[in-house]
């Protein structure tokens, strides 16, 4: 194996977090006010309030949030703003380790004070990746722009998270109970009942029934038949997965699912 097998493609996928983390961060600190500021929908005090009340010390652990001790006024911009300088020092590639520990606790903080506004998959898809790429990244202060390969955990960990994160998106169809899933007719009407759908959504939504069936089942082999593939076979499963990442991206404005550094 190559002294740099997985060198660039770590180095990537952490640049990659960093600007989604950019993203995420400037984009709630505009929303944060009206959602849950002190007058916004669900105010946060509220919640840490009731919490507070009726949980005791085991709050902590149920609702696990810097806010506990720096409150939910002028900290929610102030956790809004240390994300973003964490994400700028992560991308420039400075103790990536450290700041992806600090990224994780800083949007773990306001995801729990944000309520239902952050009870999304790719909430906590990106809580969990951060997480998991701590192990990724390089456990030194300044290896700024330079390729290192990465620890063998960290990969491991990722693989694993996007294995189940496949094979658990097929499954979940499969079990809820809908009909429409297992008879391959889901996508009739798919396009026009998901959450924030493109401009490309409703030209998809026309296509035939027979190009609907067709597609639900290329969707079920992606993701219940390629994560079963034998380790070495990732290089095959790769266009699969992003084809249907393009197909996600075209159809609706919700988040990619995560590349795992590979190969």
């Amino acid at each position: 194996m190559k002294s740099e097998h997985y060198s660039l493609s770590s180095w990537l996928f952490l640049r990659i977090l960093a600007v989604i983390h950019l993203i995420a961060f400037v984009s709630f600190w505009t929303q944060a006010p009206g959602l849950i500021g002190p007058h916004g929908l669900l105010p946060a005090a509220r919640l840490f309030a009731y919490v507070h009340q009726h949980l005791g010390w085991s709050r902590y652990w149920q609702l696990p949030s810097l806010c506990w001790w720096l409150g939910t006024g002028a900290a929610l911009p102030a956790l809004c703003a240390a994300g973003i300088v964490l994400a700028l020092l992560l991308f420039a590639g400075i103790a990536p380790a450290l700041c992806l520990a600090l990224l994780w606790l800083d949007y773990l903080s306001l995801a729990c004070a944000g309520q239902i506004f952050f009870d999304f998959q790719w909430d906590a898809l990106l809580l969990e990746t951060t997480l998991l790429a701590i192990f990724l990244a390089p456990w030194s202060l300044r290896p700024g722009w330079r390729r290192t390969e990465p620890a063998a955990l960290g990969r491991g960990l990722l693989v694993w998270l996007l294995f189940r994160l496949m094979l658990l998106s097929g499954l979940v169809k499969l079990t809820s109970g809908d009909p429409q899933w297992r008879h391959f007719t889901a996508l009739a009407f798919h396009y026009q009942t998901q959450p924030l759908p493109t401009a490309l959504a409703w030209y998809a939504q026309q296509l035939p029934l027979r190009v609907q069936w067709l597609c639900c089942a290329i969707m079920f082999a992606i993701e219940l038949l390629v994560p079963g593939r034998r380790p070495g076979a990732h290089r095959l499963s790769d266009p699969d997965r992003r084809h249907r990442q393009l197909h996600l991206l075209q159809s609706a404005h919700g988040r990619p699912l995560p590349a795992v550094p590979g190969r």
